[in-house]
Order: C-alpha cells, then sequence, then structure tokens
C-alpha cells in the first residue's frame, strides 16, 4: 500500500526494477519525434474508493503505456509479442502493485505499435 504523496514517484520507483534494463522509462504521457528504443511512459486514469475499507483509502490506477520504435509492424509484433509477457511476469512480483489487463494498440500518435497496461494499488492518506 502506498501511503505517499508523490503517487507518481512512488509507481515509478515500484516498476522501474521490473522492465528491461534497455527499456526508457519517461515520468509522463508524451509523444516522441524519434524513437532509439522502447518507451515507457505513465498516465493516472482514475482513482476510486478502495470498496469496503476506510475512506482514508483510495484505489489509485494508472495506465503504462509500452511504445515500440520499430515502425516495421512485423518486427515490432514479434518483439512486443515476448517483451510484454516477461514484463508482466515481472510486475506480478513488485509488492502492492497489481496489472489489470494489457491491451496492444497504437502509440505515439498511431506511428508505433505499443501496449497499454493497467496498473492499480492502493493509497492510504495521512490521517
Amino acid at each position: 500500500m502506498a501511503d505517499q504523496v508523490n503517487l507518481r514517484q512512488w509507481i515509478i520507483d515500484a516498476i522501474k526494477p521490473a522492465l528491461p534494463a534497455t527499456w526508457k522509462l519517461v515520468s509522463y504521457n508524451r509523444d516522441f519525434d524519434t524513437l532509439d528504443t522502447v518507451a515507457v511512459t505513465l498516465a493516472i486514469d482514475s482513482i476510486e474508493r478502495t470498496p469496503a475499507a476506510p475512506q482514508s483509502h483510495r484505489d489509485i490506477s494508472y495506465v503504462m503505456q509500452v511504445i515500440d520504435p520499430r515502425l516495421e509492424p512485423e518486427k515490432a509484433n514479434a518483439y512486443l509479442d515476448d517483451e510484454i509477457m516477461a514484463t508482466l511476469d515481472a510486475l506480478d512480483k513488485v509488492p502492492n502493485l497489481a496489472w489489470k489487463d494489457a491491451k496492444r494498440g497504437l502509440a505515439n500518435g498511431g506511428s508505433n505499435l505499443g501496449f497499454e497496461i493497467t496498473l492499480t494499488f492502493t493509497y492510504q492518506k495521512e490521517a
């Protein structure tokens, strides 16, 4: 459970060890003019009260977007198919963090293939 005020920094610190070392983690959502490696961006998706918990608890969801730099669909698909599974397996081991789904789609203004992975954790506001 995250109890820090800086939610973005908490999730960055939580997921960074689970990502392949060659991937570039960017702490916000953006488009790129050029990519030379896989980029990962984060955007907050939703904040909801945690069911059956005190009012001080909230479930926070972020969307982690994985953007592949390869412009040839067959190369990007081949790479992403393997690496996304390995990344999801690594995310399973991150304490207090759950991934809900991973959806393939276009990223970076529609010019690159990628995945959007929904990550959720519980935050407890200070009393």
